[in-house]
């Protein structure tokens, strides 16, 4: 009979998976991999399919053939965008409030020596942060260049936008993309962003490329849903002509 303290490790894996869900994971992104997870849980590959058949089978989520498990119906819309956007909103933003939390050298994790264009397990600075708009708390985790840990204290962190503190390093960026989405605020979240457990928390995923196609900014924000942030995206099918005045009418 199977003790009530140690459920079965498929059942584990499946709780594991719907916590994650729960925060966002598995809709731009697929869900981890069967053979992360069963490393992760040390089980075999065949346990953790079980797991995400348990999902399929109940309709949370729907598996995709080469290419991984996402949230059911959950929908990407992707719309480029040509030009040089604007930062000068998060360098200059006067009511802005930065707290360091966490900041060092850190392994860097498969998916993030990928997009930095390193070898995995090579070293990335890791700055785990709180920044105050207008009084509102986000969590901010970013991912960077190794070389910038050792040419920043932890205090200009506190003091400037990192997207100012890569430009003065030579960090140009060059092209990038932000996701916008939201989950319900996990109990640590919750505590963190002064909301209860359960409410919306908006998440901005982004990631800036330097001029070689590496990532030299990757990372997440956190936010209350519904206050402080709100994301803008302004197109036009063509170039704008300025209209002619018309003429005055003769008399």
């Amino acid at each position: 009979m199977t003790s009530k303290k140690h459920p079965p490790a498929y059942l584990r894996i499946e709780q594991y998976l719907q916590s994650i869900i729960l925060e966002g994971a598995g809709r731009s992104e697929p869900l981890p991999p069967e053979p992360e997870l069963a490393e992760k849980f040390k089980v075999s590959r065949m346990t953790a399919r079980q797991a995400y058949q348990r999902l399929a089978n109940a309709g949370v989520i729907v598996r995709r053939r080469g290419v991984g498990s996402f949230v059911t119906g959950h929908f990407l819309e992707e719309l480029p965008v040509e030009g040089v956007p604007d930062f000068s909103a998060w360098v200059d933003a006067a009511e802005t409030g930065r707290r360091v939390e966490g900041y060092g050298l850190v392994p860097a994790p498969a998916d993030m020596a990928r997009i930095m264009g390193i070898r995995k397990g090579a070293k990335v600075t890791r700055l785990q942060r709180v920044r105050t708009i207008n009084g509102i708390p986000s969590l901010d985790l970013r991912y960077l260049p190794a070389s910038l840990h050792e040419r920043v204290s932890l205090h200009e962190f506190e003091q400037q936008s990192i997207l100012a503190l890569l430009k003065d390093h030579g960090y140009g960026i060059v092209s990038g993309q932000v996701e916008i989405d939201a989950h319900r605020a996990s109990e640590e979240e919750a505590q963190r962003l002064h909301i209860a457990t359960g409410d919306p928390v908006l998440e901005r995923r982004l990631l800036y490329r330097d001029d070689s196609g590496k990532g030299v900014l990757v990372g997440t924000s956190r936010y209350p849903g519904g206050k402080a942030y709100t994301f803008r995206f302004q197109f036009q099918t063509e170039k704008t002509q300025t209209p002619a005045k018309p003429r005055s009418a003769s008399r």
